[in-house]
């Protein structure tokens, strides 16, 4: 059967070959051209393959730089926020500063100066009302640790009636020793 095989085979080889040979010569020309087509059309898929290539590559390139600068900026961001953190600190330190000088200023002006680590947690806004109690308060300690007789005698009738002016009263507790 191999034989067979390779008959059929030898057969069908020679009778393509004698179907070129006998094609005519516009169909070989049209099928040279139609060849040349191809190859120019694979060279013109080449080159539009190429540019297409060289156009991805600048992309890339592009990409690559972008992303470069992108981290720049990024990198550029974290540092001025922990720049923007370092001067909001300060300003909180500088605030907090000019409100303790204010403080001790205005207990300065009330005569309060040694008492100022008793303002030292008072809210600016509050301070006059704050030292206007203390002031109340101090004043109403003073008045209760002021001297006070303790053998003090009450006036008696005469006394109260001399300190009128009223003779007839006076005589009359001397006489009769009312008090």
């Amino acid at each position: 059967m191999s034989k067979e095989v390779e008959a059929i085979q030898t057969e069908t080889e020679l009778s393509v070959e004698q179907e070129k040979v006998d094609e005519t010569p516009e169909e070989t020309t049209k099928g040279l051209e139609d060849k040349k087509k191809d190859k120019s059309s694979t060279r013109n898929q080449n080159n539009e393959t190429k540019k297409l290539q060289d156009v991805l590559d600048g992309m890339k390139t592009e990409n690559d730089s972008l992303k470069s600068q992108l981290e720049e900026y990024q990198t550029k961001i974290t540092e001025l926020e922990d720049k923007q953190l370092e001067i909001e600190e300060q300003a909180v330190e500088y605030v907090s500063t000019i409100q303790q000088k204010d403080i001790s200023l205005k207990l300065a002006e009330k005569g309060l100066g040694e008492f100022k680590d008793f303002f030292s947690n008072v809210e600016p806004d509050k301070l006059d009302e704050q030292i206007q109690k203390f002031q109340h308060l101090v004043k109403q300690k003073e008045i209760d640790n002021s001297y006070k007789p303790t053998n003090h005698k009450q006036d008696d009738t005469y006394t109260q009636a001399k300190n009128k002016g009223d003779l007839k009263s006076m005589f009359g507790a001397l006489l009769f020793n009312k008090n």
